[in-house]
């Protein structure tokens, strides 16, 4: 049987150190119509660290093509590690890039020698026709949504339209091995889902906006909720759902039913997008709700605590928002996630000293507060802020040169340091690692003595001294983390 291998790159040391690593839905995605009619194998970097004695074994004359999948960032090196080493194996097999960043910047990544054709998009069907065209020597030019060399020339074909999410198979979960991605989350075996693509806002700062051009569809409620009782079912060591959706309370008459459904399920479960204006309109009784059902966490993307820089980013929702909203949440049992940005274009020391004020008022207004670590702006191409950027900034020409690129860190090294040390400090504010566990004991422990060090560092910017940030440097490079 005719065979595609699909590569999910390695993704960074947050993966690494959860028990496990998060399922790869945007492979599993891109083979859903593929694996009807081919065979389907993906390979991890994250889990196969023999990756390329195991590419050996499979790559015959039965391949048809091979996938990588990437976003903007550290992904982008070990997918090119990946696509060089195809091609030193065989010449003649199509190397296809899909995902954010090829996406986003679908020229510059086809200048690469190593890679051949670029799916733009949503690659369900847009995969599935360019591997029968591969497979039956037919034009590329029919296949939509996509773009490809030929010979020094670079040709898009028609975009693909977006899909209806309901007439899509379910995702294929046998093409791995479930049990090696049900990261624990407070002692639960979790299972990423998705039940929506999309968001209506318009961030400036966000991929988003390029990537699904502000277009939101879903999965109706009934259909979502057959889904997870279908994976229940299928695999019943899995205890918690998590939704990776990117909003997902737009539709609050479609949330409603689907938690109200998932009450009965004898599940937890989380959801990794939600924004301030969203939850401002959620009354009492659909908090209850939620508390009832078992949300068991949200995220909720806070950016910035300065005005200034929400203007910039577009950014729906006002501090007072933010607080209020945080005060209501205050009466449940529901852990708040909450992620912020910083580096962003416009930027000054006083702005950052605003967000941190911020988290920590939320910190004293809700118990249940935690806060993933500050995150370094990273200019994603095609959006309003990129272009900010693009005013002030000589930014990468080529693709292995985005692996690294983040507006404040390419000014000069003060800065960086200055970013990165804020970013490692911010990642220990809170007692998250109680319900978020980690492989490794000894990190445990140490979370709990450094976070009183960390908050003092973080109120006060004072970096100084960061003995703390050398040794937890030399234990990534030691255990390759």
């Amino acid at each position: 049987m005719k065979n595609v291998i699909l590569f999910h790159p390695s993704v960074g040391y947050m993966d690494k150190l959860r028990t496990k690593p998060s399922l790869p839905l945007n492979l599993l995605s891109a083979a859903n119509l593929v694996c009807r009619d081919y065979k389907v194998i993906i390979v991890d970097e994250r889990i196969e660290y023999n990756w390329k004695q195991k590419i050996k074994n499979l790559i015959d004359e039965n391949t048809i093509c091979v996938g990588v999948t990437s976003l903007t960032g550290k992904m982008i090196l070990s997918g090119l590690e990946f696509s060089k080493f195809i091609k030193q194996i065989s010449n003649k097999i199509p190397v296809v890039w899909g995902g954010v960043h090829p996406t986003l910047v679908p020229q510059q990544t086809l200048q690469n020698k190593y890679i051949d054709i670029v799916v733009l998009g949503e690659a369900e069907k847009t995969f599935y026709d360019l591997v029968y065209a591969l497979d039956k020597g037919l034009p590329l030019d029919n296949v939509n949504g996509i773009c490809y060399k030929v010979k020094d020339e670079i040709r898009f074909t028609k975009p693909q339209e977006f899909l209806d999410l309901n007439t899509l198979p379910e995702i294929p979960y046998h093409l791995v091995d479930i049990e090696n991605y049900l990261p624990l989350y407070k002692g639960r075996k979790s299972l990423y889902f998705e039940s929506s693509r999309g968001c209506p806002f318009k961030c400036s700062y966000c991929y988003n906006n390029v990537f699904n051009k502000r277009v939101w569809r879903a999965l109706s409620s009934s259909e979502t909720i057959r889904r997870i009782k279908n994976i229940i079912k299928k695999y019943p060591f899995v205890e918690d759902i998590y939704f990776v959706d990117d909003n997902f309370f737009v539709d609050l008459k479609r949330a409603k039913e689907i938690v109200k459904e998932l009450s009965d399920l004898g599940i937890t479960w989380q959801v990794q997008g939600v924004d301030i204006v969203s939850l401002k309109h959620l009354d009492e009784e659909f908090f209850t709700l939620l508390e009832k059902s078992k949300l068991s966490r949200l995220t909720v993307g806070i950016e910035s605590g300065s005005q200034k820089i929400r203007k910039i980013m577009n950014k729906q929702g006002s501090v007072k928002d933010i607080l209020d909203v945080f005060k209501k949440l205050s009466k449940y049992n529901i852990t708040i996630y909450s992620s912020f940005l910083v580096g962003v274009p416009g930027e000054e020391i006083k702005d950052i000293k605003q967000t941190v004020n911020l988290l920590f008022t939320l910190f004293r207004i809700n118990k249940n507060l935690r806060n993933s670590p500050f995150y370094i702006y990273t200019p994603y191409p095609g959006t309003e802020m990129y272009q900010l950027v693009e005013k002030e900034k000589d930014l990468p020409k080529k693709l292995e040169d985005w692996a690294y690129c983040e507006w404040d860190s390419i000014k000069h090294k003060n800065v960086k340091k200055f970013y990165e040390n804020l970013h490692f400090v911010t990642l220990f504010l809170d007692n998250k690692v109680k319900e978020y566990q980690t492989r490794f004991l000894l990190l445990k422990i140490l979370f709990y003595i450094y976070r009183p060090i960390a908050r003092f560092r973080v109120r006060f910017m004072f970096f100084h001294f960061m003995i703390e940030k050398i040794f937890f440097d030399l234990f990534r490079k030691i255990l390759k983390v």
